[in-house]
């Protein structure tokens, strides 16, 4: 996997995830960086919609992150629990921006 920057955006650099078996890009959609910090924090260890909005609010539109992971379906909310969890689609995106930052060491 490569991690292509595009120019940046209203929203920050963008990164496309491309497979090595095809020049096309996957079905993933294109995120930011911060996109990507996001899905690592809440990886890491249980997160509550409470968590989210203590450590990521922000009141800048150009820092949507929380609102774009929803969007994109990378993250969901638990019902019944307020419990913050990487979707399939978002494990997929995390994965694929992990491997492809081992691969430039």
């Amino acid at each position: 996997m490569q991690l292509r920057n595009e120019p940046p955006s209203r929203r920050g650099p963008r990164v496309t995830i491309r497979s090595r078996r095809s020049s096309e890009p996957s079905n993933l959609p294109t995120v930011s960086l911060l996109a990507i910090q996001f899905l690592a924090w809440v990886a890491a260890r249980p997160r509550t919609r409470a968590d989210v909005m203590e450590a990521w609010r922000s009141t800048c539109p150009r820092q949507s992150v929380w609102e774009d992971t929803v969007i994109d379906g990378l993250v969901r909310i638990e019902d019944g629990t307020s419990a913050v969890l990487l979707t399939s689609r978002g494990r997929a995106v995390l994965d694929r921006a992990e491997a492809s930052e081992a691969g430039r060491d």
